[in-house]
């Protein structure tokens, strides 16, 4: 990908990916979000399913999905982002999208032993108990029914 600074309008993430996908992880991209332009070059984690950036102020975090995006992943997640939007807690708010990427704001750093929350087991019942509500299913979190 060029150097040069881009507006998220101008970015063809398709061609970068299909033309470059083992170098997207070294990559950076720069998006214009409410008038400033951010830089994501640190590749905060990679995953099975997509690649994960975040800026230096640890204020944004966006998502590139490196595979399923044919099922319409994105689609999915931006729905669900604003169907959650109404809670203050747990939830990352969604800053921009196009059909390449999400961009939410950064909410915390992967859990780990060392920066795990003593109340862990209620954050997670809070979450729980609002998918439930908001009839979303999460199919990483496995439920045993009693």
């Amino acid at each position: 990908m060029s150097d040069s600074i881009k507006d998220n309008t101008n970015i063809n993430f398709e061609d970068e990916f299909n033309n470059n996908k083992q170098n997207v992880a070294d990559a950076f991209f720069t998006v214009k979000i409410n008038n400033e332009y951010i830089q994501f070059k640190n590749t905060h984690a990679i995953g099975t399913t997509s690649i994960y950036f975040k800026d230096d102020d640890n204020k944004y975090f966006l998502k590139i999905p490196k595979l399923y995006n044919d099922y319409s992943i994105l689609k999915r997640e931006v729905f669900i982002l604003n169907k959650l939007s109404k809670y203050e807690k747990h939830f990352p708010k969604l800053i921009a999208y196009t059909d390449y990427y999400i961009i939410t704001e950064y909410i915390g750093d992967i859990l780990s032993s060392e920066n795990m929350p003593n109340d862990i087991l209620n954050q997670t019942n809070d979450i729980i108990n609002i998918l439930k509500k908001e009839d979303i299913v999460h199919c990483d979190i496995k439920m045993k029914s009693y």
